[in-house]
């Protein structure tokens, strides 16, 4: 690039294996008018631009370790990163554990060892190596976030609560403590409080259709209807796809409104889904296939929902134990409960509110049902 005040200059090249980026900028004059900012502007932007291009290494065999016994603790960490991206996550924890021993204060090994736990599900772990973080740097920019996931992950909603906050006190602008913030809201029906951080999140990750979504269930639960049905379209038009008319179907369903609506997002979805599942070879079966079964499973306790909703308890209940029996999944333990118990089954609700209590994820409105009764949730 060449300007009158400026050129910029940039090559790379590979040779036997090696990788060499060479950049030059020349400045032809000390300063500029004011009317030529924009110029300025746009000339640092492509310079920016230019110098943020990254590099993609192809790992013939993911998974398998890379590392030897003389990389620095900035390679390692690299190292760990790879590991995590092919979700290889006790290698990553590994790795990490290494890269903190070699560098206590490293400037965001910690931070990764907490996510690099998260996806283990091994919350302690991970809200301590967070923690260390934020000793480490008390401005960290993703740290209080990432802690905040993993109390939410532990059902620690008032500790994840004050880590979103935290880190929107640190970065107002933050789209992922925002939306998180107002996720957690909507998983505790305060739904007065997700309407703000949500709307927030949304202004921020404008394309983001989950997001969307968990506004437009607010916006209904606080009596906005059309202003939650005008944010469910939207979310489809970004993404119309199985997960986005499942989950608009569920937020339906849950707020007990337009449910012929739902019940047609619901079975769009499972055709969707079934869709898929046809062309699933046994002989050659990928991750990715058992992730589509378990959310058909996902799908068949929407579709069973609407019909409890509607007061089809049949149907809701074929869908829902279904669904329950595919997957063991807490929540879906938790709806077939209160089936029975709207049958006026005490003996079988209260099995299946155990069960849903004692599933590796259990379920959080049977917690809640401990707290307060049933006649109290909206």
């Amino acid at each position: 690039m060449r300007r009158d005040y400026a050129e910029y200059l940039s090559s790379y090249k590979l040779d036997a294996g090696q990788l060499t980026s060479t950049r030059t900028l020349k400045l032809l004059v000390r300063e500029l008018p004011y009317q030529r900012l924009q110029d300025y502007a746009a000339f640092q932007r492509a310079v920016a631009a230019d110098q943020a291009q990254t590099i993609s290494l192809d790992n013939k065999a993911p998974g398998a370790a890379g590392v030897g016994g003389n990389e620095s603790a900035n390679d390692l960490n690299e190292s760990g990163m790879q590991a995590m991206k092919n979700n290889n996550f006790p290698m990553a924890i590994n790795i990490f554990q290494q890269v903190v021993k070699l560098e206590p204060k490293h400037k965001t090994a910690w931070n990764n060892l907490g996510r690099a736990y998260l996806g283990l599900n091994q919350n302690e772990q991970a809200i301590a190596a967070f923690k260390k973080q934020t000793e480490i740097d008390p401005y960290d920019q993703f740290a209080y976030n990432n802690m905040g996931l993993a109390y939410e992950n532990a059902l620690k909603y008032d500790e994840a609560r004050k880590q979103f906050q935290k880190q929107v006190e640190i970065n107002p602008l933050d789209p992922f403590a925002h939306g998180n913030l107002g996720v957690l809201y909507v998983k505790q029906r305060d739904f007065a409080s997700a309407v703000p951080e949500l709307e927030k999140a949304v202004e921020l990750q404008p394309q983001n259709p989950l997001l969307l979504i968990s506004l437009g269930q607010s916006y209904i639960a606080t009596n906005q209807t059309d202003k939650g049905m005008a944010a469910f379209e939207k979310a489809i038009s970004l993404a119309p796809n199985q997960i986005i008319w499942n989950n608009i179907a569920f937020a339906l369903a849950e707020q007990g409104v337009q449910l012929d609506r739902a019940d047609k997002y619901a079975d769009a979805a499972i055709n969707a889904v079934e869709t898929q599942l046809r062309d699933v070879n046994l002989d050659n079966l990928r991750f990715q296939d058992l992730g589509t079964a378990s959310f058909l499973y996902n799908v068949w306790d929407t579709k069973g929902w609407i019909a409890f909703k509607r007061g089809d308890l049949a149907t809701a209940q074929e869908y829902i134990e279904a669904a329950w029996q595919a997957s063991g999944s807490g929540d879906q333990a938790e709806h077939v409960a209160e089936i029975f118990e709207k049958r006026g089954n005490r003996q079988q609700a209260v099995r299946y509110y155990v069960l849903s209590l004692a599933a590796d994820v259990p379920s959080d409105e049977a917690r809640a049902s401990g707290r307060t009764r049933r006649d109290q949730r909206p």
